[in-house]
Formats: C-alpha cells, sequence, structure tokens
C-alpha cells in the first residue's frame, strides 16, 4: 500500500511538473508572438520612418530646386528692369522698402529709402487716420501669405500716383506706382514690387497736378 500511494504521489508530481512546463511553453509562445508583433511592428515602423525620411528629403531637394528657379527668375526680371531704367523697389510684411531696389530710385528720391516705411517715401500725403492711408495699410496686410489669384483682385485697391518733394530744392515729382507679387517656395506672396515712374513732364490729364497739396489717390482709370 505504501508503495502505491508513494507511486501515486510521483505519479501526480510528474503530471503536476509537466502541465507546470506546459503552461510555461505556452506561456512561452504567447510572448514569442507579442515579442514577433512588436518586432514587426517596430520593423514596419523603421520601414516607414524610411519612407518618410526619403519623402522629406525629396522635398527638401525639390525645394532646393525651386528656390534655385525663383532665385535666377527673379534675378533675370530684376536685370531687366535696371537695364530699362525703371525704379522699382520692394515691400516686405511690415510695409517696408526692402531689396530688391533699383538704382534708379536714387534719381526720384535723392536719398537713401531702404527699410523705410513705404508710405512715407512713396505716399508722403498719407498720414495715419485717413481713409486711404488705412485702406493701404490693410490691403498690405491682407496681401502677404496670399496667392496670386486674391492679389489680381485686390490690387485694383492700391493707389497709383502720388505726389512727392524729391531733393534739397524741394522739387515736386509726380510719380505713377503699380504692383507687382513676388512668391516664396509656397507660392505666397512674401514681397511686393512697386515700380515706380516718373511722371512730372507728362502731360496726361490724369497725371496733372491739381493742387499744391496732393493728389487724388482713386483708382487709375481704364486707360490707365
Amino acid at each position: 500500500d505504501y508503495a502505491i500511494f508513494i507511486s501515486q504521489v510521483l505519479s501526480g508530481f510528474l503530471l503536476s511538473i509537466s502541465n507546470f512546463f506546459n503552461v510555461t511553453e505556452i506561456v512561452n509562445n504567447e510572448n514569442k508572438k507579442k515579442i514577433e508583433s512588436v518586432n514587426n511592428k517596430i520593423e514596419l515602423e523603421k520601414i516607414n520612418n524610411e519612407k518618410l525620411k526619403n519623402e522629406v528629403n525629396k522635398e527638401k531637394i525639390e525645394n532646393k530646386k525651386y528656390n534655385k528657379e525663383i532665385f535666377y527668375k527673379n534675378s533675370e526680371i530684376i536685370s531687366l528692369l535696371e537695364v530699362s531704367g525703371l525704379s522699382f523697389l520692394s515691400v516686405n510684411d511690415l510695409g517696408k522698402i526692402c531689396q530688391p531696389i533699383s538704382s534708379h530710385c536714387q534719381n526720384i528720391f535723392k536719398t537713401e529709402i531702404e527699410g523705410e516705411k513705404l508710405s512715407n517715401i512713396v505716399f508722403p500725403n498719407l498720414k495715419p487716420g485717413m481713409k486711404d492711408f488705412e485702406e493701404l495699410k490693410n490691403n498690405l496686410i491682407k496681401i502677404f501669405g496670399a496667392d496670386k489669384e486674391f492679389f489680381d483682385n485686390i490690387k485694383i485697391r492700391f493707389p497709383r500716383k502720388s505726389l512727392i518733394t524729391s531733393g534739397d530744392e524741394s522739387k515736386k515729382v509726380i510719380l505713377r506706382v503699380s504692383y507687382e507679387p513676388i512668391f516664396g517656395v509656397d507660392k505666397k506672396i512674401y514681397k511686393i514690387l512697386c515700380l515706380i515712374e516718373d511722371k512730372t513732364t507728362e502731360t496726361d490729364e490724369y497725371f496733372t497736378i491739381r493742387s499744391e497739396s496732393c493728389l487724388l489717390y482713386t483708382s487709375p482709370s481704364p486707360r490707365d
């Protein structure tokens, strides 16, 4: 009887050990599956990150290429404008005059204009509080970061003529101003190019000084 008891105890013990190892094997297999799943996810994440990295690098290359194209195109335009003898200046999102600035501007304004406010240099008769001043200010705020379609719709509201005093002799000079956008890599406007023409000697009625104080700042006539 004792031998039978011992045999049953050993059998039960061995069965317990067997069950323990079976359970351990099952847990190990589940852990292996979990580890494999995690590793697969990590590998997939690596692949996705690599794809994203390649896309980012491709985007950078395209942006550099686009930047170069924009630079060369702008350089060509500026060179053509310089050769043409036209005066031009640029305006940033702060409403201040910045590069590119034509060397011919010196002949008109007779002073250093870079860093100065556009309103102070080109439209000195527009003062804060005046309807035309506030309209110019608000339209400049709207235009930066916009696209060409928006620019084309709003540019007709910009003043097209002005009367300034130039040089030590306080010579009266009548200006005609036109505007073109300069785009950044995102194809949004980040500068405005202003073309300046001296119309003082013109006989066109539209550019005739009607008073000693200022010109009208209305939108141009259809023939302008």
